[in-house]
């Protein structure tokens, strides 16, 4: 018999799931529609205290471009706090090539100093373009670059 007792040390790993957000099926053209379902998705981002969310559009069939851009913009502001988001869409074919498509949730934007946005050909035969964001003060560097954005897609 040994002198001692082996002492095993086990250390408390604490894991915590990802809490999962549904995300729509479908949005409709209507705006308030879109915004109502923005609403609701974000009332349960909100009450996560998890630093990981996972966004699931596996169910999803056609989504409008307010609810994305809105989606978009709080999935950035809340990147930049802390918080992670894995996006579960690979699977569902039809809205993954769609995301990828328009970059979501990252967007097209100019640099600092580049007052225009150069969108790739491709787009010209689309029904869409990406998801584009750009600085919204009142500078005349500011304004000047919003107007030449807003005049290259339209």
């Amino acid at each position: 018999m040994l002198p001692y007792q082996p002492v095993i040390w086990l250390s408390a790993i604490t894991y915590k799931m990802p809490q999962i957000v549904q995300i729509p099926v479908r949005t409709h053209e209507n705006f308030g529609d879109s915004i109502s379902k923005l609403i609701k998705t974000l009332s349960e981002i909100s009450l996560i205290r998890e630093e990981e969310i996972v966004l699931d559009f596996t169910q999803s069939k056609i989504l409008n471009p307010f609810f994305l851009c809105g989606l978009a913009c709080v999935i950035q502001s809340l990147e930049n706090s802390g918080k992670r988001f894995t996006l579960n869409h690979d699977k569902n074919l039809s809205i993954n090539s769609y995301l990828n498509t328009i970059f979501f949730p990252g967007t097209f934007s100019s640099f600092d100093g580049n007052h225009t946005l150069n969108i790739p050909e491709k787009y010209s035969t689309k029904t869409y373009i990406p998801i584009i964001s750009f600085k919204t003060g009142f500078s005349d560097i500011s304004t000047l670059t919003r107007e030449n954005i807003l005049s290259s897609i339209s």
